[in-house]
Order: structure tokens, then sequence, then C-alpha cells
């Protein structure tokens, strides 16, 4: 790139641009394009996107009958962009997302589980199979996350088989450097996981569900925990929940949440009472606090179906009888509600805490992109 400003001043503007800015500037010149779409300048663009949008941008993947999946993107000042994903699989699943990139999954019309790592914003992904199908009494847990040691992101696929429990379930780890699949079975503990629909939080390199671990080797009852796996080592880690929750209330009431630098326990019970946990110390269990608790009943003029979110700064993401999304403000003075009006289908998957990148841009190889069509943008009232 030639120009009078230095390549480091260039870089520092560049890197704050908007994604959709930077794809228009690749077709300016041949030295633009090899810039942008290099791996130092995705890079720090990204570290830039995350320092600018943290805890503003909101995703959401709605799903509905007949492969009709969409895509919603938004802040809190309700800029919506809507793009309808075209794909070739049913039962639709977001996993997780980091650093821009959402993984997704679902089963192809011929059975077995197909993943899409993929860049909305730039269109492109990288697609793959489950190593094997699955049928009969099982059920699969995922997670998505990044190896910061590799430069690596990894999709993760646990396989409880429900005839053999109480045993360790068979665990696979997919890489997009090596693209290609792993098994690390023998280091996952005995335990059930919980089976909910939750995305799974990515956080302080290791990604999170819910589990239960047998209380003795004799012992029918069991008690619930974190179960982590961490990124970097590929090593399985168990975490301890306050005991109330550990012992005390079916799991499928509780959600495990990111919260800043650490995670964070919602009890959404009986759809009247919502109770949050947070681990002021992420790693300590003495360090459980409870730090909310709010009548959904009193304090909530709206019928609330499902807690969709608890994001790190405090907001709570709602979805109320009618299939309307709400942000709830419980630690403003005046409690705060806000509407976010989605177009399409009533029904979401959500997902918190999108950033801007251009990771996949330097891919060439086993990419396929999504069909992407009627992408629109509005802007609500």
């Amino acid at each position: 790139m030639k120009g009078k400003l230095p390549l480091e001043i260039v870089e520092n503007i560049f890197t704050r641009l908007p994604v959709k800015s930077l794809l228009r500037f690749r077709c300016v010149c041949k030295s633009c394009n090899s810039f942008i779409k290099s791996s130092n300048f995705i890079a720090a663009h990204l570290s830039q996107s995350i320092v600018a949008t943290k805890n503003r941008a909101l995703l959401l993947l709605s799903y509905g009958p007949q492969r009709n999946n969409k895509i919603h993107t938004t802040t809190k000042e309700t800029v919506i962009k809507v793009q309808d994903l075209d794909s070739s699989f049913s039962h639709c699943r977001l996993i997780g997302c980091c650093h821009g990139l959402i993984c997704l999954t679902g089963r192809q019309r011929f059975g077995g589980f197909v993943f899409i790592i993929w860049n909305p914003l730039i269109r492109k992904s990288v697609t793959f199979t489950e190593p094997d199908n699955y049928f009969g009494s099982c059920f699969i847990s995922n997670g998505f996350g990044f190896d910061s040691g590799t430069n690596d992101y990894k999709a993760v696929s646990i396989v409880q088989f429900a005839h053999r429990a109480p045993v360790s379930p068979v665990v696979r780890i997919y890489s997009l450097n090596a693209g290609s699949w792993k098994d690390i079975s023998e280091r996952a503990p005995t335990c059930k996981m919980i089976e909910i629909n939750w995305t799974q939080p990515f956080v302080k390199g290791a990604i999170h569900w819910l589990a239960s671990l047998r209380e003795g080797n004799n012992s029918s009852s069991y008690y619930h925990m974190i179960l982590s796996l961490d990124m970097n080592d590929e090593a399985f880690h168990e975490m301890i929940l306050p005991r109330s929750l550990a012992h005390g209330y079916s799991p499928q009431e509780i959600h495990v949440s990111a919260f800043q630098d650490s995670i964070a326990l919602l009890h959404f019970f009986n759809k009247k009472y919502l109770s949050i946990w947070v681990m002021k110390e992420y790693g300590v269990a003495e360090s459980w606090t409870k730090n909310l608790v709010v009548d959904l009943e009193i304090n909530m003029p709206h019928n609330v179906s499902r807690l969709l979110s608890f994001r790190s700064n405090g907001e709570l993401l709602l979805e109320i009888d009618d299939g309307e999304v709400i942000l709830y403000e419980p630690e403003t003075e005046s409690k705060q509600i806000s509407f976010l009006r989605f177009l399409g289908d009533q029904n979401y998957r959500f997902l918190d805490s999108y950033n801007e990148s251009l990771l996949l841009l330097d891919i060439n190889s086993n990419v396929a992109s999504p069909s992407v069509t009627n992408e629109e943008e509005h802007t609500g009232s």
C-alpha cells in the first residue's frame, strides 16, 4: 500500500473500521486486498473489535420448520440485520460463538450430524461432519472455543449413551487448523451430561457444561457440578456448585453463563423467580455469591416464558409469552425494560457477545459458504 501515511498509522485506522468497510476496501487495489487478508491484520482488527464491542453486540439464531433458519444481530440501539441461512440440514442448533465465528450443528437429511464454523459478515465457513452416526438412546453435548497456545479454533462433541450410564462419554475435538477430529474419551470423567439446549460458555480458555456425578460408588444419588474442558491442554476439570444448587433443584432449571472474566449460574425457578450466583474468583468454589434475586411476578409486567441470557453488564434477556424478546436491566433504579423487535419466526436460540471479525478471510481451502439471502437492515423504533 503506497501513500503518505506510515503503515502503522494506516493499520491503526483500519483496525477501527467495521468489517463491511474493509471488505469494500479490498477492491481498491491488490496491495489493499493483501494487507486486509493478512493474518497479522486480521488478528489486530479482532483485538480492537473485542475492546470496542464488548457487552454491546447480540446475536440470535431463530429456527423454524422446514429448515427456515435466520441469523439476527443487533445492538442495544436496535439496529437489526437478518440473514437467511439456507442450510442442508434440519434441527439447526447454535453451539457457540467465539471471535466472530459462529459454530452450528444439525442433522443431515440422510442421518449423521454436520457442523459449520461460519463467519456471517464475510460469508465464509468451514463445514465438517461428525465421524460417526449416532442413533438410539444417546444425546450429544457440544462446545466451541479457542486454543490460544496454537491459535486454533476447536469444536467439541460429547456423546452420552443412556444404556451405558454411568460411564465416561465419548469425547472428540475438531481442530480447525488440522481439519480433523481427535478422540480424547479416555480423559473424560464418569458423569452424566445435562441434556439442555443452552449454548455453552467459553471463559478463561475453557468450555463449561452442567453435569452430574454419582455421590459414591454404590450410591444411586447424584450431585450437580460444572464440567470444564481447557482448550489448550484438552484436560477436563470439575467445579463445585453452591450447595443449594448442587443438591436442591433439578439441573434443568440451572444455566451456566459467562459473566465478565468468570462464570455465573442462573436459576430460573417455576418461571416466577430468578436467582443469579456469580463466581467472584474463577475456579474458587468458596467465592460463589448470590448476586441477585428477581421476583418476576412483582418486577415484570409480562409473563416470562424463558430466560435467554445473562450478559456480562448485568442485563437479562427474557422471552415473554407472546414470543417477544425483552432486555431487562434489574440493577438500574427504574429497572428498565426494552423490547427487541426481531422479524421472522418467534422462536429463538440465543447467543451473547458477538464481535465482528475477519477470521476465515485468509482461508481458501475447505471452505463452503452457506447460501445467504434476503439480507436486510432495519432500524427499530
